[in-house]
């Protein structure tokens, strides 16, 4: 399962649509994209830009955990080490939040996203 399909079902659960076949064609998609993607195949980064920016998601922590995926060598290597600064810098505003008692209370929701999105990158670069 890729991290595209991990996105997918996300995106398809928060906007609630009743089959993977509505939620393609929203995204102007054969149904067969769901399928792929759940085999590990990857989207491209403007669909997976979508999806994430349509659920208030991270785009760029999924974009590359999509790309780590599918890389080889140094190129691997390389979006692996964005995908953890990316990661440092989300726990950095968390730790910054969690500093600030009640000062970031109406934030919780934003937070909660952000520190998704750094789960996420530490999870897909292994660093977890």
């Amino acid at each position: 399962m890729s991290a595209t399909y991990k996105l997918f079902a996300r995106w398809t659960q928060i906007k609630q649509f009743r089959s993977a076949m509505a939620a393609c064609e929203e995204l102007g998609l054969s149904r067969a994209s769901a399928t792929n993607w759940k085999n590990g195949a990857n989207a491209q980064a403007n669909v997976i830009e979508r999806m994430a920016l349509d659920i208030g998601e991270n785009p760029e922590a999924w974009v590359l955990a999509a790309n780590a995926e599918k890389a080889l060598g140094d190129e691997k290597r390389t979006l692996e080490r964005l995908a953890r600064k990316l990661g440092y810098a989300a726990m950095l505003c968390i730790a910054v939040y969690t500093s600030i008692p009640n000062a970031f209370a109406q934030s919780h929701s934003y937070l909660t996203k952000l520190d998704h999105s750094r789960h996420c990158a530490c999870y897909w670069c292994g660093a977890k």
